[in-house]
C-alpha cells in the first residue's frame, strides 16, 4: 500500500512543481489548454509570462492520466 501511494505522489510531484512555478496565471493557462476554460487572469494579476511549453511539459503526466480515465 505504501508503494502505491509513493508511486502516485511521485507522479504528482512534477504537476505540483509546474503549477507552483506558473502561479495563478500559469494555472489558468493550463486550464485553458487542457479543459477549454481559464482564460486570462483579472487585474492586478498579469498574464502568464513564462515558457508555455515548459509549463505544459510538467503537466503531461496529468493530461495522460486524465485521458486514461473512463
Amino acid at each position: 500500500e505504501i508503494e502505491a501511494v509513493t508511486g502516485v505522489q511521485t507522479c504528482a510531484l512534477p504537476i505540483y512543481w509546474a503549477l507552483q512555478k506558473g502561479g495563478i496565471s500559469g494555472t489558468k493557462l493550463a486550464l485553458e489548454k487542457t479543459q477549454g476554460y481559464g482564460g486570462v487572469p483579472r487585474r492586478p494579476i498579469l498574464p502568464f509570462g513564462g515558457d508555455e511549453a515548459v509549463l505544459m511539459k510538467g503537466l503531461e503526466s496529468l493530461v495522460a492520466y486524465e485521458k486514461s480515465l473512463p
